[in-house]
């Protein structure tokens, strides 16, 4: 009979974050790298927190194909959604862009590819939905 053997260190590493509750930490750190990888090839994520000296590198190349299916599908849903307004994508000019992964050039280059002849506007990625969210509240609640 073969020996079942679990490495315990990720479970180890898992129980701390959760009992330590470092999830808000690392996804802000996530966040970092995501807005890091949009600037140059790698990241460095440090998460001595969790363990001392512990960092994973991440490669802008690996996230871009680790996301090449969800664009398409957001890409596939956009030009479906200007179908079913009666519009073509040539008919729209210009998309906006603005908050989480919109700041990623790998979002707006899907949706350029959809929509050719428009200008791509990119607003305030960290105050524009926060305002958004504001005027709407401002419009429901007076």
């Amino acid at each position: 009979m073969q020996a079942f053997f679990v490495d315990t260190v990720p479970y180890t590493r898992l129980r701390r974050v959760i009992e330590e509750r470092l999830g808000h930490e690392l996804l802000g750190r996530s966040e970092t790298a995501k807005i890091e990888l949009s600037k140059q090839a790698t990241s460095v994520i440090d998460l001595a927190h969790i363990e001392a000296g512990l960092h994973v590198t991440a490669v802008r190349g690996e996230l871009i194909a680790l996301l090449a299916d969800l664009l398409g599908r957001l890409v596939t849903v956009a030009t479906s959604t200007v179908r079913s307004a009666g519009l073509t994508p040539a008919t729209i000019s210009t998309p906006y862009f603005t908050g989480g992964s919109s700041g990623m050039t790998t979002s707006r280059e899907a949706f350029r590819g959809a929509f050719p002849d428009s200008r791509v506007v990119v607003g305030d990625l960290f105050e524009s939905v926060v305002s958004g969210l504001g005027i709407e509240a401002r419009r429901r609640f007076g």
